[in-house]
């Protein structure tokens, strides 16, 4: 008997934010993502987020970082601390653009009830705007 596949693909267009990635040395935060439930969030079974960006034409060869932040109130953030921070890093060594890319998260138990990707370009980056960012939930 084969067993049942773990990969969640199934998207929710309620529980999704995207934003436009940032400039050289800006920070961009996409709008939080409500869970539902007071913090800690009472998980029943693992909640898997998605952060993925599109492509970028224009950027230098410099990252654009990622993190996962969650809040309990949606307004003050933090970075999740059992998820390794930047959780992406996009880059183009050749100055022709970022090109598309994701990363899958699992998420920890003690989530609080928004989250939030935000992106940070590096310091002479240059101009990544054209390209949007999308963290979503996948179930």
């Amino acid at each position: 008997m084969a067993s049942p596949t773990t990969t969640r693909n199934l998207q929710d267009a309620q529980l999704a934010a995207t934003a436009n990635l940032p400039n050289a040395a800006n920070t961009v935060n996409a709008s939080g993502i409500d869970l539902g439930a007071a913090a800690p969030y009472p998980i029943q079974e693992k909640l898997t987020a998605q952060i993925s960006h599109t492509a970028a034409p224009g950027a230098n060869n410099k990252n654009i970082n990622f993190a996962l932040q969650d809040s309990a109130d949606n307004t003050a953030f933090a970075n999740v601390s059992l998820i390794a921070n930047p959780v992406l890093r996009s880059v183009d060594a050749n100055n022709n653009g970022h090109s598309a890319n994701s990363v899958t998260i699992a998420l920890p138990p003690s989530i609080r009830r928004y989250i939030r990707c935000t992106a940070t370009g590096e310091l002479n980056g240059g101009d990544s705007s054209a390209g949007t960012f999308t963290l979503k939930l996948l179930f």
